[in-house]
């Protein structure tokens, strides 16, 4: 196969320093491989005049050359194809970029506005509970740890499922721990001042730290200790035995008891005294009640599975309540007087 090429120049006919800067393009055509020139040029070097060399290539070389040559040729498209791309690419982002800056912008704005209002929200949810308790309730240490939750009453015709129901010695365990084994606190005396209450009142010592202050109890125990004392005059018969006794406080420092409260079977001894405890007690859950004025509404139903006649109310209804076990274990930390005996 005989190849045509064009005129050219050989390295020899220019200075060394010159002939080490010549461009590509001067020994390769357009298209034509570098190789078949240089072949040229080493096999038979000439002048500088216009001539036409000739090479020969065997016939049966012919066809895997021009394989070769196409392979070569494909492989430098491909090549200048992906470094062009590659050169674009930043160009086209940076482009883009720039066009559209102020829609960039504003998305990450409005990222951040979202994000915040998300950690604004989380944060009123979280002190919401305190929030409302300090803003609806008089003062109280304890107001910190209050949360609230959705409760259904379970109150049927029959309670004799509830572990606060009745008597013996289970009924007055439970009744126990949510009352007597909780044991009186303390608070400082600008927490004294706070709450507008005596500077008078009796003063405590902690055990443990030696700091003084002023001993205190929280209102819900009371008000459960003295309906557990009615429970138990319901069932004056069963408390009235010695060997069982009542709520009975054998000594007026004894802040466990009921200052001044005689046992439930002596109701009518001390000339009457067991039943100003009734009464105050009574007043004091009266006076609660009435505080609190719960607003729920409830229905009447038959209920024709219990061993009642006629319509009843219907007081399982849903309730906000304030989560008692968190009352109860601030004033377990807090106690200075009492350990649960549990």
């Amino acid at each position: 196969m005989l190849f045509n090429f064009p005129p050219f120049r050989p390295l020899a006919d220019f200075p060394k320093p010159f002939s080490l800067f010549l461009p590509l393009h001067f020994f390769s055509a357009p298209g034509v491989p570098l190789f078949p020139r240089v072949f040229a040029l080493i096999s038979k070097p000439t002048s500088m005049s216009s001539k036409t060399y000739e090479s020969r290539i065997p016939e049966e070389d012919e066809e895997s050359l021009t394989e070769t040559l196409a392979e070569s040729v494909s492989d430098e498209k491909r090549e200048w194809k992906r470094m062009s791309l590659y050169e674009e690419r930043p160009r086209s982002w940076f482009k883009s970029v720039k066009q559209n800056w102020q829609w960039l912008a504003h998305g990450v704005l409005l990222s951040m506005s979202l994000v915040s209002l998300v950690q604004a929200y989380r944060i009123r949810h979280a002190d919401r509970d305190v929030f409302f308790t300090k803003k609806y309730s008089s003062y109280s240490p304890v107001a910190e740890v209050v949360n609230y939750h959705t409760e259904r009453y379970n109150l049927t015709p029959v309670m004799d499922w509830s572990p606060y129901v009745g008597y013996g010695k289970e009924v007055d365990r439970a009744w126990d721990h949510i009352t007597n084994n909780v044991g009186d606190q303390m608070i400082s005396q600008a927490e004294l001042e706070r709450l507008g209450l005596d500077p008078t009142s009796i003063k405590w010592k902690h055990p443990t730290t030696g700091e003084e202050g002023y001993r205190v109890g929280i209102e819900v125990f009371h008000q459960l200790h003295c309906l557990n004392l009615l429970r138990m005059a319901t069932w004056s018969e069963y408390y009235s035995q010695e060997e069982v006794g009542g709520d009975v406080a054998t000594d007026p420092e004894d802040l466990r008891g009921h200052i001044g409260m005689s046992n439930v079977y002596s109701l009518t001894a001390n000339n009457g005294r067991g039943l100003l405890d009734i009464d105050h007690c009574l007043e004091a859950l009266r006076l609660n009640l009435m505080c609190q004025s719960d607003i729920g509404i409830f229905t009447f139903k038959n209920y024709p599975d219990l061993p009642v006649e006629g319509h009843w109310p219907d007081f399982s209804t849903l309730h906000v309540c304030r989560n008692f076990d968190d009352i109860r274990n601030w004033a377990m930390v807090n106690s200075v007087t009492f350990e649960d005996e549990e």
